[in-house]
């Protein structure tokens, strides 16, 4: 990798970043809301972050056109693309003091090393960007933000996110109603069939507590004639 990287280095002393860091920088200076002090932007940061951009806006211009180019002419649209989103990161950010051709040439060698990087040293990037699941968008280099296809690609990632996040809630919210209705309706259910069999259950113990008083009762007037009766035999005899 080390020696990927060390074949851009061109007359000004400057070794490309490595992806990761090269993220860092488009981070700091494309997404974020709050990026570090102006004093941290170096011409190298800066062109680390628009290398970044033309790499995954040239990855978006293949997936649009459709059609894969020569190594030639990949490193000429990664070039071209640097360059532009070298002047759209100074006028957007107020960046005057920049000095755009130096920031342009180094901004070109950083997207050339991580094309070299991700694709191969003599690889295109079509396989690569036909294989991936991101934005299709012919680059404008005379209009829109910087980045654009990129971070239209990351933002939907984000926004998905938030989507599902917000459908796990709500379906948990749903579950939980579903799971509550239930449970009052198996209440409703326990307590009806109480006030159901309870009547029923005292209806059946009135009458066998009547049965028993009728039985005994038969039995005490059985008995107390058969005693009437064995009195009246006796005196006779």
């Amino acid at each position: 990798m080390d020696t990927i990287l060390g074949m851009f280095g061109g007359g000004e002393g400057f070794t490309p970043f490595t992806e990761s860091r090269a993220q860092e920088h488009y981070r700091d200076l494309y997404l974020s809301d709050q990026p570090t002090h102006e004093a941290n932007w170096t011409h190298e940061a800066i062109a680390a972050a628009a290398g970044f951009a033309a790499m995954h806006a040239y990855e978006a211009h293949l997936r649009a056109t459709g059609q894969p180019v020569s190594h030639g002419k990949m490193k000429e649209i990664l070039a071209a693309i640097a360059a532009a989103e070298i002047d759209k990161l100074a006028e957007t950010r107020g960046l005057d003091w920049v000095d755009r051709h130096r920031a342009k040439k180094l901004a070109e060698q950083q997207a050339h090393a991580l094309a070299a990087e991700r694709y191969g040293e003599y690889n295109t990037g079509w396989e690569y960007a036909s294989a991936q699941q991101g934005p299709a968008r012919e680059y404008d280099f005379y209009g829109g933000a910087p980045g654009m296809a990129h971070r239209a690609g990351m933002r939907k990632v984000e926004d998905t996110a938030e989507d599902t996040a917000e459908d796990t809630a709500e379906d948990t919210e749903e579950d939980t109603e579903e799971e509550d209705m239930k449970e009052d309706q198996v209440t409703e259910a326990v307590a009806m069939q109480a006030a159901i069999l309870l009547p029923v259950a005292t209806l059946r113990s009135s009458k066998a507590m009547a049965e028993e008083d009728t039985h005994r009762n038969i039995t005490e007037d059985t008995n107390s004639r058969w005693t009437r009766e064995r009195t009246t035999i006796c005196n006779g005899a």
